[in-house]
This record gives structure tokens, C-alpha cells and sequence, in this order.
């Protein structure tokens, strides 16, 4: 009797620990903690105007325990007619549990339509093209926006 109640017990731990082998393996491994806009100096900025630069931050977060993992942030803007006018990015590598900031600048173009832009954030294990069947997103994809005057 008591091998049986043994071997029950282990089954159930083997169980609930592949379900959570599982569940991990699918969930997202890094948070985009905030992001935000700014000018070329620093200071914190929604409007701009044709010919300004935008500079994009990102605080991006691990949210494995004792693992690292290789990141690739892409930052992509979209015109008012959903057209991009913006296409950046920037990799590394993320420490278990560590928290970075990161980003990426661009020019608004002088004859650029005005109105409110579309800025996207991805972060992914790495490109497409690259990994074939092994990419994956690592993360929620965030958007902000910013508005273009004249």
C-alpha cells in the first residue's frame, strides 16, 4: 500500500511539474516595463514637429528567475495612414531578473504628414529570417503615440 500512495504521489508532482515546465515554455519571458518619448536632450515630449528627432525608451525586464536570454527590441513607426517612417533596433542580452533601458531615435522627415503616429515596440529571441521555426516573441507588443504638427 505504501508503494502505491509513493507512486501516486510522484505521479502527481511529475504531473504538476511538467504543467509547469509547460506553461512557462509558453508564456512571455520579458515585460516591456514603460516606454516613452523624448527629444534629442532627454526631456519627455509628445508633439513634434517635421524635422525634430524622437527618441524612443524602453525599460524591458527578464522575467526569468537564474536564465539569461538574447533579446532583439525593434521600434517601428507609423505615419497617420499607416505607412512606416520608422524602423530601428537594438539587441543584447538580458541577466535573469534584470531590468534595462534601452531604444531608438529617428527623424521626422520634413515633408512628413501631419497628425498622430503609431509607434511600436516588439522584443523577440532573435530574427525571423535567422531562426526559422525556433523564433518567438518574448514579449506583449507595446504601442505609444505621438503627434506631428507642422
Amino acid at each position: 500500500m505504501k508503494l502505491a500512495k509513493k507512486n501516486l504521489i510522484f505521479t502527481l508532482f511529475t504531473v504538476f511539474f511538467l504543467a509547469s515546465i509547460n506553461i512557462v515554455a509558453n508564456a512571455y519571458t520579458v515585460q516591456i516595463v514603460s516606454v516613452s518619448t523624448t527629444d534629442m536632450q532627454g526631456n519627455p515630449k509628445t508633439i513634434f514637429k517635421r524635422g525634430e528627432f524622437v527618441v524612443v525608451n524602453a525599460k524591458i525586464k527578464s522575467l526569468l528567475t537564474y536564465e539569461s536570454q538574447d533579446y532583439l527590441l525593434i521600434v517601428e513607426a507609423f505615419t497617420p495612414d499607416d505607412r512606416v517612417i520608422a524602423l530601428g533596433f537594438t539587441s543584447g542580452s538580458l541577466a535573469g531578473g534584470q531590468e534595462i533601458s534601452t531604444g531608438y531615435g529617428f527623424k521626422i522627415p520634413d515633408d512628413a504628414p501631419t497628425g498622430t503616429y503609431t509607434i511600436k515596440i516588439f522584443v523577440w529571441n532573435g530574427w525571423p529570417a535567422i531562426l526559422g521555426g525556433n523564433w518567438k516573441p518574448l514579449s506583449e507588443t507595446q504601442e505609444i503615440t505621438i503627434t506631428v504638427t507642422s
